[in-house]
C-alpha cells in the first residue's frame, strides 16, 4: 500500500489531519457536520501530509553541503565510551544518523549526530540536520538551538531558513514564519518545500489569494513529486481561487 493510499485511507476517519510541517489542516465547517466539499478538503489535506513528510524526508538526505574532513573532539560525544572517539569522520556519523532516523531509531540518530557535531563543529548542514532529528524527539529547544547555529554558519541556508520557519509556525509566530520562508525564497525561488509551506501559511490564514499564488509556485518546481501531489495542489486551487 502506498503512502497516499494509506494517508487517503486514514483521513477517513480524521477531522483534522495535521500536515507534516505542523501546520494544521483546512478546518471543518463549524458544528462539526461533514459536507462532501469537507469531506473532499480532509482528502487533500491527507495527500498534503505525505507530500511535506517527503519533502521533510528529502531534505534530511540531502547533501547539498560538501563533506566536512574529521576534526579532533574536545571531550566525549553522547553515545560513546568516556575519552574514546567515534569510529569513523563526521560523514561516517552524518551518514550513520541518517540511516537511524530512516528506522525512526531517534536515539542512534541523536547520539550519532552529536558526535558528527563534535567531529565537524563548522558543518552546517550537521546543526540543520541535528535540529531535524531533535524535533522529530519532541525537543523543540533542541532543534532551535541546532536551526540558529545552521544559520549561524551560513545565513544564507535555505533548507534551515525553511526548518526555522516552521519550527516558527508550529509556536504560534506566524509573522516570523513568514519572514524566513521569503528569506528562504529569495535566496531560491525554485525551493518547492518552501513555496508549499508558505502556500499553507497563508491559506490558514485566510488568505486565499496569497496562498494561490504559492501553490502555483509551487507547482512551477514540483516536477520530482508524484502525480496525486500535484493533482492534489491544483484541486485546492481551483477550490479557493474566484471563478
Amino acid at each position: 500500500m502506498s503512502l497516499i493510499h494509506d494517508a487517503l485511507k486514514k483521513a477517513q476517519n480524521k477531522e483534522n489531519v495535521q500536515i507534516g510541517a505542523g501546520l494544521s489542516a483546512f478546518q471543518e465547517p463549524v458544528g462539526g457536520k461533514k459536507t462532501p466539499s469537507s469531506k473532499r478538503t480532509i482528502v487533500l489535506a491527507a495527500v498534503l501530509f505525505v507530500a511535506l513528510g517527503f519533502f521533510a524526508y528529502k531534505r534530511f538526505f540531502s547533501n547539498s553541503v560538501e563533506p566536512s574532513p574529521p576534526i579532533p573532539s574536545a571531550g566525549a560525544p553522547a553515545g560513546t565510551a568516556q575519552g574514546t572517539q567515534p569510529v569513523g569522520g563526521a560523514d561516517t556519523m552524518k551518514k550513520k544518523s541518517v540511516d537511524a532516523f530512516k528506522s525512526d531509531d531517534l536515539d542512534t540518530a541523536w547520539a550519532s549526530i552529536v558526535a558528527a557535531q563534535q567531529l565537524a563543529p563548522n558543518d552546517p548542514e550537521v546543526w540543520n540536520n541535528s535540529g531535524l532529528i531533535a524535533r522529530k524527539r519532541g525537543d523543540m529547544d533542541a532543534a532551535r538551538t541546532a536551526y540558529q547555529k545552521a544559520l549561524d554558519l551560513k545565513p544564507e541556508y535555505p533548507e534551515a531558513l525553511n526548518n526555522m520557519a516552521v519550527l516558527e509556525k508550529d509556536q504560534g509566530n506566524a509573522v516570523k514564519a513568514r519572514e524566513l520562508f521569503e528569506k528562504a525564497l529569495k535566496i531560491q525561488p525554485s525551493y518547492p518545500e518552501a513555496n508549499f509551506n508558505l502556500a499553507l501559511l497563508y491559506d490558514n490564514s485566510g488568505d486565499k489569494t496569497k496562498a494561490a499564488e504559492y501553490y502555483k509556485r509551487f507547482l512551477e518546481v514540483s516536477g520530482a513529486y508524484s502525480n496525486n501531489i500535484v493533482e492534489a495542489v491544483r484541486d485546492r486551487i481551483m477550490e479557493i481561487e474566484p471563478q
